[in-house]
């Protein structure tokens, strides 16, 4: 193996000066390791993505995985043609009970109503438990009504915002932040709104939802054959209720588009040789064809066509002498800053985050029922206004900096194993404007990070 890959060493760097000397002092022991850090960085994104997957399954939120926004992607033209289609038909038969689901359907859009059916069925055939028609129906029913009931409350005049436009989407924006349920979200506004503000929602009845929910579903199976009806046992009494389960050409799918995605989530370490150079448009850094770059970034990792016919040997060079420059990890800095990390101290400026989060504040009211509270928050507005934004204050702050915690514990534990290290290299490529940036940025100290992660080299 170390053989081949000098070989390929040997002939990339026909076009650098310094080509035949650097391969000259790249030894086979350092080839070796090379290769296995290589494949130990495509093994632990596999296991990184497929730990995330499951997790999906189990949450039935595999439609905000890779895998669940590339089904939406493959399904969603034909299904809104579909609905379409229902649409235009049931006007023109003008029967009253399908013209019930129409107006809904026209009220929040077809392409909407959609989307928001197929992110319900594919996070429900994500799981490995077939799902009851009833639940599923009437899932994907309240999510339309949800979605009805906020595209009308940010159409109505305030004398505040204009619309309640503004409101709703800094609140939209401000929950997704924290992580919360959008669902949550979503019931909160209105509770919001329906007792500050007065507005009435057009709240609909349940047997409308489940009967929409029920048409969108069979046409989503007329349009794609991709799922089935089943008959699912539940209760003690072994009671049989109609379910939906997804066909093997479904399950086939998932399983292409999951094989897929595994290999794209490496986990990139510095090299321990310099990497591969750029030149003719070319892929280059890693050894791992896998895992090699084009010179201008790209979502499916493949060469510009059109850098084809331009000769650009001065960007070639620049990005070659920087991939080729040596770095080594700071090892007192490394030791104050693993002290650090490890005690859970919190710098400012070095954007390192404190290991505590901040408590959420007690509750002035302590423990009362909705009534009760009701009563003390038409008492006390500003206590109760006072506490909701030290809450959320508290809620904001934790969830940024729990993603900082674990970039600092990831790139301290980069660095714990590349410190005996004499020397190591970093690739490089090109965004879209020309900007220079290391493909090995996040998890692992780099030039271009914050300032610990800069400082540790």
């Amino acid at each position: 193996m170390a053989k081949v890959v000098l070989r390929i060493l040997a002939a990339s760097r026909k076009q650098s000066l310094k080509g035949e000397k650097v391969v000259s002092n790249i030894t086979k022991h350092l080839l070796e390791r090379q290769v296995e850090l290589e494949q130990e960085g495509i093994n632990e994104g596999i296991a990184k993505f497929q730990r995330e997957f499951s997790k999906a399954q189990q949450n039935g939120s595999l439609n905000n995985n890779a895998v669940g926004a590339a089904l939406m992607f493959r399904f969603l033209p034909a299904f809104c043609t579909a609905v379409k289609t229902f649409v235009e038909q049931a006007q023109k038969e003008n029967k009253q009970a399908q013209l019930d689901k129409v107006r809904l359907i026209r009220a929040v859009g077809i392409n909407e109503c959609a989307f928001i059916a197929l992110r319900c069925i594919i996070a429900s055939f994500g799981g490995k438990e077939v799902p009851k028609a009833i639940h599923l129906a009437l899932e994907i029913g309240q999510s339309i009504a949800r979605e009805k009931a906020i595209k009308e409350l940010k159409q109505t005049p305030s004398e505040a915002f204009g619309t309640y436009n503004a409101y709703i989407t800094k609140a939209l924006k401000a929950n997704n932040q924290r992580g919360a349920s959008k669902v949550r979200t979503l019931n909160n506004i209105i509770g919001v709104l329906r007792d500050q503000k007065g507005l009435e929602v057009d709240l609909l009845d349940k047997e409308l939802k489940v009967r929409l929910g029920v048409e969108l579903i069979d046409i989503f199976h007329r349009a794609t054959g991709l799922i089935e009806k089943v008959d699912v046992y539940c209760g003690s009494k072994g009671k049989i209720a109609i379910g939906f389960k997804p066909v093997k050409q479904f399950v086939t799918e998932i399983d292409n588009i999951k094989a897929h995605y595994e290999l794209l989530s490496p986990v990139y370490f510095p090299m321990l040789i310099p990497p591969l150079p750029f030149h003719n448009n070319n892929r280059a850094g890693f050894i791992t064809p896998a895992l090699q770059v084009p010179l201008v970034k790209d979502h499916f990792n493949k060469p510009k066509r059109y850098l084809n016919n331009h000769n650009m040997p001065v960007v070639y060079e620049v990005l070659n002498v920087i991939q080729n420059t040596p770095w080594r990890i700071n090892k007192e800095v490394f030791e104050v800053y693993n002290e650090l990390i490890s005690r859970g101290y919190a710098v400012p400026e070095l954007d390192i985050v404190s290991a505590d989060g901040l408590g959420i504040p007690p509750k002035p009211w302590g423990t009362l029922n909705n009534e009760e509270f009701k009563k003390y928050k038409e008492a006390n507005p500003e206590v109760v206004k006072a506490w909701v934004a030290e809450a959320n204050n508290a809620h904001n702050t934790n969830a940024r900096n729990t993603g900082k915690r674990i970039m600092s514990k990831s790139i301290a534990v980069v660095a714990e194993r590349f410190k005996d290290e004499e020397r190591f290299y970093y690739c490089y490529n090109l965004d879209h404007r020309g900007r220079v940036y290391p493909i090995q940025s996040g998890n692992c100290p780099n030039p271009q990070g914050f300032d610990a992660s800069k400082a540790l080299r």
